[in-house]
């Protein structure tokens, strides 16, 4: 008899917040109807803490199974490490073809994230994100003919597909008019960048821009639910893994509209659902109630797909912590952040001096790039505690004490 064909399915929502998935939180039901109904028979991660609050660390982590401190990338100009073993290579060694499918400039080549995919699809470059051009911006319609296209042409293959969306990231605007359900129609026309939102100072606009940034939720929901039918039609469903996460919140307020800056509990809890082959769901809890991250990712793919435990790796089914060290490292300007993030309280350290490269880079090298600790930084921490916050400023030698306890207890070294 022959095998089953088995198809795993890593697909990331950019900038997708725990608390607007509706299997997470009951006011966002409505919002993502097909990831709700996927996540009735799959496992559901209620405290998977990013470590940081931006695509690149985020990625490098899902990839390898490594926080972001210990292989070095925290700066945008990093790239992950060519001989740091990555998912699409562990799938590649058990028989597996590795498919990747890019709509963010980050999940390419140019910070090695493409290495190990026997095919790559990278939809969105640099430069024309940067520009804003939204009609040339590939949506989760366009990743969905990829995908079907290559299940397709690869029909006697088992599948790894790792995808990355980029309908839940800012610019905010209706990625198809015909698929509105937030929006006021005088408004499906509108398109907000960040520099235009900080314009705004009334709360009547933020909530429409709030129901832009539901909406773009919703039509990427839409596409994952086409591929649900598109599986359960090949009667593939059954035989499938599909992991749904994102790398990264958004704070949809004013001040700290998006992502980047302080490390937010808003941008670093994400949602985590992973839906088991139908073979083995009852191997599993439905509920992980304990802190998770992106590097449990790889060794739980493994555990599942494959019955393998990765030494030195742990999977989301391991309570080994009580908290995620995350950190954030901007290279344009010299700033630094750092939190511990747990399921009760955040405690966030700031380090912050604003300085544009330019004005450094004069007294330099061109081909050199300097990243410049300042004496005197402003420091104080930040307390989450039961929806409150609590900010203390603190000296310099007493915060760096707390961190210094938490870097060396568990090795985390920037």
């Amino acid at each position: 008899m022959r095998p089953e064909r088995r198809i795993t399915i890593l697909y990331v929502l950019d900038s997708l917040r725990f608390d607007y998935v509706g299997c997470f939180n009951n006011k966002a039901r409505g919002i993502t109807p097909n990831i709700d109904l996927l996540s009735e028979n799959a496992i559901k991660c209620f405290y998977h803490i990013a470590p940081a609050n931006w695509t690149l660390p985020c990625l490098a982590s899902m990839l390898t199974g490594k926080h972001p401190c210990e292989i070095g990338v925290n700066y945008q100009t990093d790239v992950i490490p060519t001989e740091t073993k990555r998912l699409p290579q562990y799938y590649s060694e058990m028989g597996y073809k590795t498919v990747g499918i890019s709509a963010n400039p980050f999940f390419s080549k140019t910070f090695n994230a493409h290495l190990g995919f026997d095919i790559f699809h990278l939809l969105l470059d640099f430069k024309t994100f940067n520009k804003r051009t939204t009609e040339l911006f590939p949506t989760s319609l366009t990743i969905n003919k990829n995908l079907f296209d290559i299940v397709e042409r690869n029909k006697t293959e088992n599948l790894f597909v790792m995808i990355w969306s980029l309908d839940t990231h800012n610019p905010y605007y209706v990625r198809d008019k015909n698929l509105n359900k937030f929006v006021e129609k005088e408004d499906l026309d509108k398109i907000y960048t960040l520099k235009e939102i900080d314009k705004i100072n009334n709360e009547e606009d933020f909530e429409k821009i709030r129901n832009f940034y539901k909406n773009m939720i919703y039509q990427n929901d839409y596409r994952i639910g086409e591929i649900i039918n598109f599986l359960k039609n090949r009667q593939l469903f059954d035989s499938s893994t599909i992991c749904i996460l994102s790398d990264h919140g958004e704070t949809l307020t004013k001040n700290n509209f998006g992502h980047n800056g302080p490390l937010f509990r808003e941008q670093i809890h994400t949602p985590f659902i992973l839906k088991t082959p139908k073979d083995k769901k009852s191997l599993y809890p439905s509920h992980i109630n304990h802190i998770t991250s992106m590097d449990n990712i790889l060794s739980t793919l493994m555990k599942i797909d494959f019955n393998i435990d990765l030494k030195g790796y742990k999977s989301i089914f391991e309570n080994y912590r009580n908290y995620v060290y995350s950190v954030r490292i901007y290279s344009r300007k010299v700033f630094f952040y750092e939190s511990i993030t747990t399921k009760d309280f955040q405690i966030i350290n700031t380090f912050k001096d604003f300085i544009p490269l330019r004005q450094v880079l004069k007294n330099l090298v061109k081909k050199y790039f300097f990243h410049i600790a300042l004496e005197k930084p402003l420091r104080k921490i930040i307390f989450y505690l039961e929806g409150k916050k609590f900010s203390i400023s603190l000296e310099k030698k007493d915060i760096e004490e707390l961190f210094n306890l938490v870097r060396k207890k568990y090795k985390l070294l920037c």
